[in-house]
Protein backbone atom coordinates (compact mmCIF):
# COMPACT_ATOMS: atom_id res chain seq x y z
CA UNK A 1 0.00 0.00 0.00
CA UNK A 2 1.38 3.56 -0.71
CA UNK A 3 1.71 5.29 2.26
CA UNK A 4 2.74 8.93 0.70
CA UNK A 5 -0.10 11.26 0.78
CA UNK A 6 -1.11 15.06 -0.12
CA UNK A 7 -3.38 16.90 2.17
CA UNK A 8 -4.65 20.52 1.17
CA UNK A 9 -5.55 22.23 4.26
CA UNK A 10 -8.65 24.94 2.66
CA UNK A 11 -10.80 27.53 4.27
CA UNK A 12 -11.46 31.60 4.30
CA UNK A 13 -8.65 33.69 5.56
CA UNK A 14 -8.43 33.93 9.20
CA UNK A 15 -10.06 30.19 9.40
CA UNK A 16 -6.79 28.92 10.65
CA UNK A 17 -5.68 26.92 8.16
CA UNK A 18 -2.14 27.89 8.31
CA UNK A 19 -1.92 26.78 12.12
CA UNK A 20 -3.36 23.32 11.35
CA UNK A 21 -1.43 22.73 8.31
CA UNK A 22 1.59 23.05 10.97
CA UNK A 23 0.14 20.72 13.15
CA UNK A 24 -0.43 18.00 10.39
CA UNK A 25 2.88 18.65 9.11
CA UNK A 26 4.93 17.94 12.17
CA UNK A 27 2.36 15.22 13.11
CA UNK A 28 2.75 12.70 9.75
CA UNK A 29 6.08 14.14 9.05
CA UNK A 30 4.69 15.89 6.00
CA UNK A 31 6.68 18.46 3.69
CA UNK A 32 5.29 21.90 3.81
CA UNK A 33 4.75 23.75 0.65
CA UNK A 34 3.98 27.63 0.69
CA UNK A 35 3.60 29.01 -2.66
CA UNK A 36 4.80 32.35 -1.32
CA UNK A 37 8.08 31.19 -0.56
CA UNK A 38 8.27 28.99 -3.68
CA UNK A 39 7.91 32.20 -5.59
CA UNK A 40 10.00 34.20 -2.94
CA UNK A 41 13.20 31.93 -3.62
CA UNK A 42 12.37 31.27 -7.83
CA UNK A 43 12.62 35.76 -7.76
CA UNK A 44 15.89 35.49 -6.31
CA UNK A 45 17.16 32.63 -7.93
CA UNK A 46 16.24 33.54 -11.76
CA UNK A 47 17.03 37.30 -12.00
CA UNK A 48 18.17 36.71 -15.30
CA UNK A 49 15.19 35.05 -16.38
CA UNK A 50 12.89 36.87 -17.91
CA UNK A 51 9.41 35.43 -17.63
CA UNK A 52 10.61 34.89 -13.71
CA UNK A 53 11.13 38.70 -13.70
CA UNK A 54 7.59 39.57 -15.26
CA UNK A 55 6.11 37.34 -12.72
CA UNK A 56 7.97 39.12 -9.02
CA UNK A 57 6.82 42.72 -10.96
CA UNK A 58 3.32 41.92 -10.97
CA UNK A 59 3.74 40.07 -7.46
CA UNK A 60 5.69 43.14 -6.00
CA UNK A 61 3.16 45.30 -7.64
CA UNK A 62 0.23 43.57 -5.20
CA UNK A 63 -1.16 41.84 -8.16
CA UNK A 64 -1.51 38.07 -8.85
CA UNK A 65 0.67 36.20 -10.56
CA UNK A 66 -0.37 34.22 -13.55
CA UNK A 67 -1.78 31.18 -12.51
CA UNK A 68 -0.22 29.12 -14.79
CA UNK A 69 3.19 30.16 -13.57
CA UNK A 70 2.18 28.86 -10.35
CA UNK A 71 1.17 25.74 -11.37
CA UNK A 72 4.39 24.98 -13.02
CA UNK A 73 6.70 25.93 -9.89
CA UNK A 74 4.43 23.87 -7.83
CA UNK A 75 5.09 20.78 -9.92
CA UNK A 76 8.82 21.74 -10.18
CA UNK A 77 8.66 21.91 -6.73
CA UNK A 78 6.63 18.30 -6.33
CA UNK A 79 9.54 16.68 -9.03
CA UNK A 80 12.58 18.06 -6.84
CA UNK A 81 11.13 16.32 -3.63
CA UNK A 82 10.34 13.35 -5.54
CA UNK A 83 14.05 13.16 -6.66
CA UNK A 84 14.83 13.63 -3.22
CA UNK A 85 12.74 10.50 -2.29
CA UNK A 86 10.44 13.62 -0.51
CA UNK A 87 13.27 13.97 1.77
CA UNK A 88 12.05 11.05 4.13
CA UNK A 89 8.95 12.87 4.63
CA UNK A 90 5.64 11.18 4.09
CA UNK A 91 4.12 13.31 1.73
CA UNK A 92 3.26 17.21 1.09
CA UNK A 93 0.96 19.29 2.59
CA UNK A 94 -0.39 23.12 1.76
CA UNK A 95 -2.21 25.50 3.59
CA UNK A 96 -4.35 27.31 1.34
CA UNK A 97 -3.62 26.09 -2.37
CA UNK A 98 -5.44 25.77 -4.61
CA UNK A 99 -6.74 29.42 -4.86
CA UNK A 100 -8.51 29.34 -8.07
CA UNK A 101 -10.59 26.51 -9.72
CA UNK A 102 -7.19 26.49 -12.80
CA UNK A 103 -5.25 25.68 -10.06
CA UNK A 104 -7.60 22.92 -8.75
CA UNK A 105 -8.06 21.79 -12.35
CA UNK A 106 -4.61 21.38 -13.05
CA UNK A 107 -3.04 19.93 -9.63
CA UNK A 108 -5.76 17.87 -8.44
CA UNK A 109 -4.64 15.45 -10.97
CA UNK A 110 -1.34 15.93 -10.74
CA UNK A 111 -1.52 14.85 -6.99
CA UNK A 112 -3.61 11.98 -7.74
CA UNK A 113 -0.92 11.26 -10.35
CA UNK A 114 1.77 10.90 -7.62
CA UNK A 115 0.32 9.85 -4.64
CA UNK A 116 -2.65 7.92 -5.61
CA UNK A 117 -6.10 8.59 -6.19
CA UNK A 118 -6.93 7.40 -2.25
CA UNK A 119 -4.29 9.60 -1.17
CA UNK A 120 -5.17 12.97 -2.01
CA UNK A 121 -7.11 14.96 1.02
CA UNK A 122 -8.66 18.16 1.22
CA UNK A 123 -9.29 19.51 4.91
CA UNK A 124 -11.92 21.69 4.77
CA UNK A 125 -11.95 24.29 7.93
CA UNK A 126 -15.53 25.79 8.25
CA UNK A 127 -15.45 28.91 9.88
CA UNK A 128 -18.30 31.72 9.33
CA UNK A 129 -17.27 34.95 7.47
CA UNK A 130 -17.54 37.29 10.07
CA UNK A 131 -16.04 34.98 13.15
CA UNK A 132 -12.77 34.86 10.05
CA UNK A 133 -12.74 38.98 9.92
CA UNK A 134 -12.74 39.39 13.85
CA UNK A 135 -9.93 36.85 14.07
CA UNK A 136 -7.80 38.75 11.75
CA UNK A 137 -8.20 42.07 13.01
CA UNK A 138 -7.49 40.55 16.67
CA UNK A 139 -4.42 38.81 15.75
CA UNK A 140 -2.94 41.63 13.11
CA UNK A 141 -1.49 45.23 13.87
CA UNK A 142 -1.50 46.88 10.46
CA UNK A 143 -4.19 49.09 9.53
CA UNK A 144 -5.08 47.57 6.28
CA UNK A 145 -5.47 44.13 8.37
CA UNK A 146 -8.12 45.32 10.58
CA UNK A 147 -10.01 47.61 8.11
CA UNK A 148 -13.73 45.58 7.34
CA UNK A 149 -14.34 46.96 4.09
CA UNK A 150 -10.86 45.37 3.24
CA UNK A 151 -11.57 42.43 4.64
CA UNK A 152 -15.26 41.92 2.96
CA UNK A 153 -13.24 42.25 -0.46
CA UNK A 154 -11.06 38.83 0.49
CA UNK A 155 -13.79 37.15 1.82
CA UNK A 156 -15.94 38.13 -1.69
CA UNK A 157 -12.43 36.79 -3.52
CA UNK A 158 -12.54 33.70 -1.19
CA UNK A 159 -16.17 33.21 -2.28
CA UNK A 160 -16.02 33.73 -5.64
CA UNK A 161 -12.16 32.46 -6.14
CA UNK A 162 -11.61 29.91 -3.96
CA UNK A 163 -15.11 28.00 -3.48
CA UNK A 164 -14.97 26.95 -6.99
CA UNK A 165 -11.98 25.42 -6.34
CA UNK A 166 -12.86 23.55 -3.50
CA UNK A 167 -15.71 22.21 -4.68
CA UNK A 168 -14.25 20.90 -7.95
CA UNK A 169 -11.96 19.10 -5.19
CA UNK A 170 -14.93 17.84 -3.71
CA UNK A 171 -16.21 16.30 -6.91
CA UNK A 172 -12.51 14.88 -8.30
CA UNK A 173 -11.26 13.85 -4.69
CA UNK A 174 -11.27 13.41 -0.61
CA UNK A 175 -12.45 16.64 1.03
CA UNK A 176 -13.03 16.16 4.45
CA UNK A 177 -14.93 19.01 6.84
CA UNK A 178 -14.38 20.17 10.05
CA UNK A 179 -16.42 22.82 12.34
CA UNK A 180 -13.47 25.51 12.60
CA UNK A 181 -15.44 27.52 15.00
CA UNK A 182 -13.74 25.87 18.04
CA UNK A 183 -10.12 25.89 19.46
CA UNK A 184 -7.03 25.15 18.14
CA UNK A 185 -6.50 21.58 19.67
CA UNK A 186 -9.88 20.81 19.36
CA UNK A 187 -10.12 21.46 15.35
CA UNK A 188 -7.37 19.41 15.00
CA UNK A 189 -8.33 16.77 16.84
CA UNK A 190 -11.67 16.81 15.15
CA UNK A 191 -9.44 16.40 11.64
CA UNK A 192 -7.40 13.58 12.88
CA UNK A 193 -10.46 11.48 14.13
CA UNK A 194 -11.74 12.37 10.61
CA UNK A 195 -8.72 10.92 9.19
CA UNK A 196 -8.75 7.96 10.95
CA UNK A 197 -11.14 5.80 8.23
CA UNK A 198 -8.18 6.64 5.71
CA UNK A 199 -5.32 4.63 7.77
CA UNK A 200 -3.13 7.83 8.20
CA UNK A 201 -0.34 7.33 10.31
Amino acid sequence: MNDLMAMCVLGRPGSGKDIQAELLADTFNLAPIKTSALLTKKFATETGNPVVQQQKELYDAGDLVDPPFIVSLIKEHIRGLFNRNLDSQNGIIFGGSPRTLYESEQLIPFFVECFGEDRVFGIYIDVAEEECIERIIKRNARELDRDKNVLKVRMQEFEERTMPAIEYFREHGTVIEVDGMQDIQTVFSSIQSALQPYNIQ
